[in-house]
């Protein structure tokens, strides 16, 4: 059986940020009023995919500037120059997709062929056709050369890419 003792200090304090996010937007409430929308801002290190299977995914590459943004301003205790993490959303036309644990079905690859399994997979909005939360990675030098993010089999899709070429500076 998983203990807290086993979990890395980055995974706690990931873990920390995505209560307190998931807090500040009023998850977990049954007020009966929708939530706010708390997704970043699009901008080049978003990628949007078409759609298929009724299923839309949003990744945002999280940055600095990003984790200081008002969005995520419980994020600081994501630890940037140690870890990789992407805000992953989404967004279903009628879809379950509470069913989709990230942690699992997500690879990120460098592209010069290297493989790395998410550190975790923190949801912060879990609402049946709607799903959002940080997944992260341990860092690794790109070279320059970019990344692809691979989800796998979300709406009956084998897989799905995002790619940045440019790691993000700020």
């Amino acid at each position: 059986m998983w203990s807290l003792r086993q979990a890395s200090p980055a995974v706690i304090a990931v873990a920390v940020f995505a209560l307190a996010f998931a807090a500040a937007c009023g998850g977990g409430g049954q007020s009966g009023a929708p939530a706010p929308d708390s997704s970043p801002t699009p901008s080049p290190l978003t990628l949007v995919d078409g759609g298929q299977g009724g299923v839309t995914i949003q990744v945002t590459w999280v940055t600095p500037d990003l984790l200081a943004s008002p969005e995520m301003e419980s994020a600081g205790q994501v630890d940037l120059s140690r870890y990789l993490a992407f805000y992953v959303r989404l967004d279903a036309d009628s879809a379950d997709l509470s069913k989709y644990d990230l942690g699992r079905i997500s690879v990120l690859h460098d592209l010069s062929g290297g493989e790395y399994q998410p550190e975790a997979w923190l949801p912060l909005n879990v609402a049946g056709d709607h799903r959002e939360g940080l997944l992260t990675f341990r860092k690794v030098e790109l070279g320059g050369e970019g990344v692809e993010l691979v989800i796998r089999g979300v709406g009956g899709v084998t897989e799905r890419s995002y790619r940045w070429f440019t790691p993000p500076s700020g």
